[in-house]
């Protein structure tokens, strides 16, 4: 028996031209139905899927691009799951939906006390001032142990406000000197009281919330016979010498100091423990795998995982069958 294969390419014009009419015809069809199949699933999925993906020329109407700058990641990526979006992140693009775990851990073992899942377009950032926003204010101080993509002045405000003491197992951006962390503010943070030499500055001037920056001026004789000032980076002048110092960079350099300590390195061994539950509901849950479509039900599916894996906690625990490393953290 002979088998033959016959393959049929398009070339660029013939590509461009079915496009076209494709696009022709589309517009025919959404001016033929005017608002008469407004309330018809199918018909609303068509008419977002013309919006988000073509733009309007003089000429006629044409795809969207990449280069055209018209991608945003809640355009429709599928007619069967139209909440789902894409985000890239480190060079590859992620369809779908992300999910983000908290684990409460202590000396007998740990488990998940809450979970959020949203469009894949949620930045872990966005998670985590959600989850601190829903939390009331804790009785004893409660300690928050996220990686570098949950940094920032303002997680670490809001944290505080919850009386809850985040701590970051790395950072996001360029590293500062060490020794912006001896700057002394005030209660407010609205005024450098001290600089790491010990003085009090002539003045003060603080530049607004936004970019929250200070332009501290000292004595000329100050700054000039200090050995801090290259790595405060003052500018000498005739009568007196400026240092420009932000409340961000002070609780950056902080932030780099404790992660030398004793500490920082047992919280970040717990840390690395939860990096195990993702792992656990792929392989074992097969949470990456959910044959369910759309935001609510997929969130519904992905509670009841994460239900499965605390019960199967819970069983191991009661059997005795847990057996957990000592940590100087958890034995306070």
């Amino acid at each position: 028996m002979i088998t033959t294969e016959h393959s049929t390419y398009n070339n660029a014009s013939e590509t461009d031209n079915q496009l076209k009419n494709i696009l022709e015809d589309s517009d025919r069809l959404l001016s033929i139905c005017g608002s008469g199949y407004d309330d018809v699933t199918e018909y609303q999925l068509l008419v977002r899927c013309l919006s988000e993906q073509t733009i309007v020329e003089e000429a006629a109407r044409r795809l969207r691009t990449k280069e055209d700058g018209g991608f945003h990641s809640g355009m429709l990526q599928n007619p069967s799951d139209p909440d789902a979006a894409f985000r890239e992140k480190a060079g590859k693009e992620y369809q779908g939906y992300a999910a983000n775990l908290e684990e409460t851990v202590g000396k007998n073992g740990s488990v998940i006390t809450d979970y959020q899942y949203e469009q894949n377009n949620y930045s872990d950032s966005r998670f985590l001032k959600d989850s601190l926003e829903c939390k009331e204010v804790q009785e004893k101080e409660t300690v928050l142990v996220t990686d570098g993509a949950y940094s920032g002045k303002e997680n670490h405000d809001l944290a505080e406000g919850k009386n809850i003491r985040l701590v970051n197992t790395d950072l996001s951006g360029k590293p500062v000197d060490d020794i912006l962390a001896d700057f002394v503010f005030n209660e407010s943070g609205t005024k450098v009281l001290r600089c790491p030499a010990g003085y009090e500055p002539k003045s003060c001037g603080y530049t607004g919330s936004k970019s929250r920056q200070f332009h501290v001026s000292f004595t000329r004789d100050q700054c000039a016979g200090c050995p801090n000032k290259d790595r405060c980076k003052a500018k000498i002048h005739k009568r007196v010498s400026s240092v420009t110092v932000s409340i961000k960079a002070h609780e950056r350099a902080k932030q780099q100091r404790f992660m030398g300590t004793e500490e920082f390195r047992n919280l970040f061994k717990i840390r690395n423990g939860v990096e195990t539950v993702p792992s656990i509901l792929g392989r074992i849950y097969h949470a990456d795998r959910m044959p369910v479509r759309g935001l609510i039900r997929g969130r519904f599916f992905f509670g009841c995982k994460i239900g499965a894996l605390n019960f199967k906690k819970l069983f191991t625990y009661r059997k005795g069958l847990g057996h957990y490393a000592e940590n100087p953290v958890l034995a306070r």
